[in-house]
């Protein structure tokens, strides 16, 4: 479980990370992530089979200028309570201790330790 937890929370920084939110130049100022028209998806397998969920309240900062992303950073936090299938037996079952023991750990979070850049696009600008 621990897996696909990281699968999810580092699938939505990048994705974050290379949505161009609009930040500061000189010293990068966190964005808050616009809940309204973002999602977390993810899938897991049950006996075999992929099944496809949604976590419903989450919150998340991004920090990055794409000419300097070594200054960046992301943060995101997910409430595990809000895990859903879309099948009230399958969403009852998911914040059980067996799953992801939302009473346990009742948040599950991200904050990215370095970003760097990996290809010529952080290294260029576009003419105009």
């Amino acid at each position: 479980m621990a897996q696909r937890r990281f699968i999810a929370l580092a699938t939505l920084a990048f994705a974050l990370a290379g949505a161009g939110i609009p930040v500061a130049r000189a010293q990068p100022r966190p964005a808050q992530l616009q809940a309204a028209g973002s999602e977390i998806a993810f899938t897991t397998r049950q006996m075999g089979v992929p099944v496809e969920g949604k976590f419903g309240r989450f919150s998340a900062q991004v920090a990055l200028d794409p000419k300097q992303p070594e200054g960046g950073s992301v943060s995101l936090v997910i409430d595990t309570a809000s895990a859903r299938f879309g099948s009230a037996e399958l969403d009852a079952e998911v914040t059980k201790p067996t799953w992801l023991n939302a009473a346990g750990f009742p948040q599950a979070s991200f904050q990215s330790g370095s970003i760097k850049a990996t290809g010529p696009a952080a290294s260029t600008s576009p003419a105009g």
